[in-house]
């Protein structure tokens, strides 16, 4: 069944549903990690934030002890997940940057793939040196069951709009303020921020799409491309931060300034272009973006069209 709401579910028992599908996706995919563990962890990871979403989306219609005890769970199994990710995404973003650069120093270029990725392991079909252990795969499995009793508490919850309209104008206001932040802010930690808001929005739109798929379709698309964008600003922040930690030899210090000064170049694009797409998705007021999608569930939903409020032309 799809994530996206379907006809005469509640808000909640949407949320509900796509929670429990994909962690038992998330539990599945963690049973068969050995088999690709990038694979696996990716589509682990990937799940947990859109789980977060949805956790954001129902924070008010979840007892507070429940909601930090759900997101807890969330957060520390995505950590417990979070080195293999990391030393593939840095491969990638190192391999692009190498490309970039007008010449190539074939010893230089060794150097910093042994930094990033670490000494090659031992050929072996199958295996890979950042398998998590099998007491990490089991607290991972742990935290998820702990998520899945607070979301399933959720199918109770009568609610229509007005369960998920607090959470979802929070998540657009948060993503319209870090956007803003981010215009006057040039840190690394406003634009990690503002793509952690545009993921939750992205997520949120992603089930509610239905309710319009001509309009909401479209936002769902745009919002996914802006969070891979900040995404591949974030990964390159992460490398260039990595690689200045890294003890690299004095005697590449001048192949590792050409280096960074690309990777400063193409975040610099990236960021440029996050705030283009941004400024247009965000232009609306949280009230007013808010109270649109709700007009569009209304009638989706079929509610009274007598008690479906609209604005006045004045």
């Amino acid at each position: 069944m799809s994530f996206a709401i379907q006809p005469g579910e509640r808000p909640a028992q949407a949320i509900a549903r796509a929670a429990a599908r994909d962690i038992d996706q998330c539990q599945q995919a963690l049973a068969r990690i050995a088999d690709d563990t990038e694979k696996n962890v990716h589509g682990v990871r990937k799940r947990i934030k859109r789980l977060r979403a949805l956790l954001r989306l129902a924070r008010f219609s979840i007892a507070t002890d429940d909601y930090k005890k759900a997101n807890s769970a969330l957060r520390d199994a995505s950590r417990l997940l979070a080195t293999a990710r990391e030393t593939a995404v840095r491969k990638r973003g190192l391999e692009l940057m190498l490309r970039a650069l007008p010449q190539e120093n074939e010893a230089f270029t060794r150097t910093l793939r042994q930094v990033i990725v670490g000494p090659a392991p031992v050929a072996t079909p199958g295996a890979s040196s950042s398998v998590p252990d099998d007491e990490t795969v089991q607290r991972a499995r742990q935290h998820f069951a702990t998520a899945a009793a607070v979301f399933a508490t959720l199918g109770d919850v009568h609610g229509k709009w007005s369960v998920v309209r607090p959470g979802f104008r929070r998540s657009y206001a948060l993503g319209r303020q870090f956007m803003r932040q981010s215009l006057q802010d040039t840190s690394t930690h406003a634009f990690h921020e503002w793509r952690k808001w545009v993921k939750y929005q992205w997520h949120q739109v992603e089930l509610l799409t239905p309710v319009w798929p001509e309009e909401l379709g479209l936002r769902c698309t745009v919002l996914k491309r802006l969070a891979d964008v900040l995404g591949d600003e974030h990964d390159l922040a992460d490398l260039r931060e990595h690689l200045l930690s890294a003890s690299i030899p004095l005697e590449f210090a001048g192949d590792l300034e050409q280096l960074l000064a690309a990777l400063d170049v193409r975040r610099a694009e990236l960021r440029r272009d996050a705030l283009r797409i941004g400024t247009r998705l965000f232009a609306e007021k949280p009230a007013a973006f808010e109270g649109r999608v709700a007009r569009y569930y209304r009638a989706y939903a079929g509610e009274d069209h007598n008690a479906v409020s609209l604005p006045d032309d004045r």
